[in-house]
C-alpha cells in the first residue's frame, strides 16, 4: 500500500499537510495524532477535500500522503462520456437559485486564454443547473470573473459540448461558473444532463 514513488512522481513538494488545508491529491494518507489517544492510521482522502480536525487533539494532527490513486469520476473511461455519475436528484436551495441544481460528477475541461496562448485545465463537476457548474479544478484559475470556456462530456449523438462560461467564485480548488449565453443546442445539452442526474 505504501508506494513512495508514487508519492514522488505526482510532484508534491510537502509531505505533510494540517487541518485547514486542502488534499493536494486523491490517496492514501497517514494520518498522525499528537495527542496518544490513538495510533496512527491510514484513511483515503479525495483530492479537494478539507483536511478536518482531531474531535479529540483538534489541528494537533498530521496527513501524510502514502500512496497516490485516481477517484473513479476523476477517469475519463469511467465518468465519461457515456458513464455519467449521477449521485443524487434532488436540487440545492432550489428555492434561492434562479435554476434548480441537481448533484452530478463528470469531468470537465476548463480553456482559458493568457498571454502566452489557451491553457487547459482538467478537473471533475460536483453540480449543474442550467445556469452554471460547480466543480474541483486544480490549477492556477485565480483572476474574478474570468472568462473560460467549459468542455463538457456528452451522450450520443453529440460527445462534447462547450460552452462559455465566467468564473464568480473560487474556494479552494472548488470553483463556481455561470454560463454565459447558451444557444438552443448547448441548453439542451445542459438539459439532458440533468434529466439523467434527477432521473437517478
Amino acid at each position: 500500500m505504501k508506494n513512495r514513488g508514487l508519492v514522488a512522481s505526482s510532484g508534491l513538494n510537502k509531505k505533510s499537510f494540517r487541518p485547514g488545508e486542502l488534499a493536494p491529491v486523491t490517496g492514501v494518507y497517514l494520518v498522525t495524532h499528537q495527542t496518544p489517544h490513538r495510533e496512527p492510521h491510514e484513511a483515503m482522502i479525495i483530492r479537494g477535500e478539507l483536511l478536518a480536525p482531531c474531535r479529540i487533539c483538534r489541528s494537533a494532527v498530521t496527513f501524510e500522503v502514502l500512496q497516490t490513486t485516481s477517484h473513479i469520476t476523476h477517469d475519463w473511461d469511467f465518468a465519461a462520456p457515456k458513464d455519467l455519475v449521477a449521485r443524487t436528484g434532488g436540487s440545492d436551495f432550489s428555492n434561492l437559485r434562479a435554476f434548480p441544481r441537481s448533484q452530478i460528477e463528470f469531468p470537465i475541461v476548463v480553456e482559458y486564454q493568457t498571454k502566452k496562448g489557451p491553457v487547459l485545465l482538467h478537473g471533475h463537476a460536483k453540480d449543474l443547473s442550467e445556469g452554471g457548474i460547480g466543480a474541483i479544478v486544480e490549477g492556477d484559475l485565480t483572476a474574478p470573473r474570468a472568462a473560460v470556456a467549459l468542455r463538457i462530456p456528452m451522450r450520443e449523438p453529440v460527445r462534447e459540448v462547450t460552452v462559455k462560461a465566467q468564473l464568480r467564485h473560487r474556494n479552494g480548488m472548488r470553483h463556481g461558473f455561470k454560463f454565459a449565453r447558451l444557444d438552443s443546442a448547448q441548453r439542451e445539452a445542459i438539459r439532458r444532463l440533468l434529466r439523467t442526474a434527477r432521473s437517478s
